[in-house]
């Protein structure tokens, strides 16, 4: 989820690249928020995965594919209904859904994030494409009525999206013009896939971009790699994945070097080397278990890969493919997932009716150590990660008076008047979508220094201003130092007594 970000902490790696989904399965989704807890003085952030922190409910039935907005503002769900459900990823709320207007003839199957957050592309069962507004607006795209379409993936930079059909034995996918609403077929060539699964389309100018397709071929599972969305004679490599009896969902990394494909029915994960420079090209460098693997997708950094399983999400490590960490969920038929653009948020769905959507993240807060003192400025600044929208801070209970803390930016200041002892406060931050963390901040008022003695006047010492008043010296004696001082004392005062005498004398 993350970015879902947001995740565990993972061995450093090169980029990667992107994600795609997979069709239905069947039990119910539904989650209870949960909050990190962290403690101590100071706290230090979470050192936990990605966990369920907010649910949606709402959909009409069981969600089968999930994607956003470009922005992550929007959330657009197919759920076995003849509508797509839109879901505000900054409350987590579904908001409604799209009307079912004369061109949208069939159940929409798949949805892919359409370029500059104009919303997503969809397909149907009856091979209808349209684009769904972020306000359930649809436009419709193209169709080739007849031939159902049960996948479909956007190309970057480029007006096409590449559609998959549904149908048993294919002898194409297809490239759709979205500007002039044509739809071309992409030949499978010598390829002969029994069942197609899903596809993904990497990086390019809109014309190189490569595309991967998951796929079935005298039971076995099959990776196919084309040049582009224009290649003209079919796949260049059919990479077969061992031990497998299927292939369904493809996932890209971002920097296109590995594809993670995975096969259901064996409950594996198939991480395949696909970048054309490398001397492991087209080799399996790693196999996850995840039962039944049902879908895939990567970190928007490429740090992880996120597996769903029938009733777990694990985190894997795309380098070595080692599983890094694994949670439950409460569904048992998790069937779409997506990812925030930051990568802090993963959103998981579930096929079973009614389909529920769990949002999963792993926000954190922390508190620096710090102590008030009587009379003096205090200032303190609480952090908080692991979030995608904007937090709100609090303390229970609330901190003394003369502490302000600022809900919106975390800064704690004040200047304590009274002594106080050591005190534990729980420190909440919190966004819109249900992501929360909590701290324990123990703060102490201690006394203010004591003052310190006034310096003497000129940097004299008592000792040489009392000798110099000539005045009594009272108490024990003082010793040979103040003896002299006073003996000093008294020198001076014969001196006044003789120039005394001399005046009256020369009177």
């Amino acid at each position: 989820m993350p970015p879902l970000s947001v995740r565990p902490a993972l061995s450093p790696r090169p980029a990667r690249r992107a994600v795609a989904p997979l069709a239905a399965v069947t039990a119910a989704l539904f989650s209870v928020g949960v909050a990190v807890t962290l403690g101590g003085a100071p706290a230090a952030a979470s050192s936990s995965a990605v966990h369920v922190v907010a649910s949606v409910s709402g959909a009409a039935g069981g969600v089968t594919a999930m994607t956003l907005s470009t922005s992550g503002g929007v959330a657009f769900v197919v759920d076995g209904s003849d509508a797509v459900g839109l879901i505000d990823t900054a409350t987590n709320a579904m908001t409604g859904a799209t009307s079912s207007p004369p061109a949208w003839l069939g159940v929409p199957t798949d949805l892919a994030t359409a370029p500059d957050d104009t919303g997503a592309y969809v397909v149907t069962d009856d091979g209808w494409v349209s684009l769904v507004h972020g306000d359930g607006s649809v436009d419709a795209v193209s169709a080739l009525l007849g031939t159902g379409f049960g996948a479909l993936a956007a190309v970057a930079n480029g007006p096409s999206i590449v559609v998959v059909p549904s149908a048993v034995s294919p002898s194409a996918i297809y490239r759709v013009n979205v500007g002039a609403g044509t739809i071309s077929p992409i030949p499978l060539g010598t390829a002969t896939p029994s069942t197609l699964g899903r596809v993904a389309v990497g990086a390019g100018n809109g014309n190189d971009n490569p595309l991967l397709l998951a796929g079935t071929a005298g039971a076995v599972g099959v990776l196919y790699l084309f040049d582009g969305p224009f290649a003209p004679t079919g796949p260049t490599t059919a990479i077969t994945l061992p031990a497998s009896s299927g292939a369904y969902d493809v996932a890209l990394s971002p920097d296109g070097a590995q594809a993670a494909v995975t096969s259901p029915i064996d409950g594996l994960v198939f991480l395949v080397d696909v970048d054309p420079t490398s001397p492991g090209f087209g080799s399996v460098s790693a196999t996850v278990s995840a039962v039944p693997a049902t879908r895939v997708a990567y970190s928007p950094d490429g740090s992880a890969l996120y597996v769903v399983g029938a009733n777990t999400v694990t985190v894997v490590d795309p380098v070595t493919g080692t599983a890094e960490t694994s949670f439950a969920i409460d569904e048992t038929s998790a069937a779409a997932i997506a990812v925030s653009p930051s990568g802090a948020r993963v959103w998981v769905a579930d096929a079973h009716v009614p389909g529920g959507i769990a949002m999963l993240a792993d926000p954190a807060v922390t508190a620096p150590a710090a102590n008030a003192t009587v009379g003096a400025m205090f200032s303190a600044m609480l952090t908080a990660s692991g979030f995608d929208l904007p937090v709100t801070y609090a303390a229970t209970p609330a901190l003394p008076a003369v502490l302000t803390l600022d809900p919106a930016t975390g800064s704690v200041s004040g200047t304590p008047s009274l002594e106080g002892p050591a005190t534990a406060y729980t420190i909440t931050a919190s966004s819109s979508d249900g992501a929360a963390a909590t701290t324990t901040w123990t703060i102490a008022v201690g006394a203010a220094p004591a003052a310190a003695a006034p310096a003497p006047a000129n940097g004299e010492s008592d000792s040489h201003r009392l000798a110099d008043s000539g005045g009594a010296v009272n108490g024990p004696v003082l010793g040979v130092g103040v003896m002299l001082l006073a003996g000093g004392g008294v020198l001076l005062t014969r001196r006044r007594l003789v120039r005394h005498t001399r005046r009256d004398g020369g009177a």
